[in-house]
């Protein structure tokens, strides 16, 4: 079940934010496919970002509740993100449940954005080589830590 899931997160190292955050609290943006992602505050005024796994297609285990297949992924982004410390791959600030649903919660960006990657071909081209240099550092990091990433995590300011 997705709880069972989010508990061995937890006792792998992440920290359990659920009761730092109040659900009804979060204001959810523009929706990825597979993923929610939202904005919102800890109960200490931190300005967080939230990303969770949309409701999607499941795994029907008999007498089991449903795990989506992306619940499973974000799972995993949690745990490797969280054994991660790199200035160019996103933090994580720890884990929570909202809806039944586990959510990362990382910090808010405030000199990089998650997907700046994408301005890549409109840039100049002495920002696109900084921001392919920085890409290249924290693959670098990721493979030297023998994780292989299908996606990209990396931050770029």
């Amino acid at each position: 079940s997705p709880r069972e899931v989010f508990q061995c997160i937890v006792n792998h190292g992440s920290h359990d934010l659920t009761d730092e955050i109040e659900p009804g609290g979060v204001f959810w943006g523009r929706a990825r496919i597979g993923y929610d992602s939202g904005l919102t505050e800890l109960r200490d005024g931190t300005e967080v970002n939230v990303r969770r796994a949309t409701q999607s297609a499941h795994y029907d285990i008999p007498g089991e509740t449903r795990t989506s297949h992306t619940e499973l992924v974000i799972a995993q982004e949690a745990y490797i993100l969280s054994q991660c410390n790199h200035p160019h791959i996103e933090k994580i600030i720890g884990v929570t449940m909202i809806d039944d649903r586990i959510a990362i919660v990382s910090p808010e960006l405030p000199s990089g954005c998650r997907n700046s990657w994408q301005l890549l071909p409109i840039l100049d081209p002495a920002r696109r080589r900084k921001m392919s240099i920085q890409i290249a550092d924290a693959i670098a990091y990721l493979h030297s830590k023998d994780i292989v990433r299908t996606k990209s995590n990396c931050l770029c300011s």
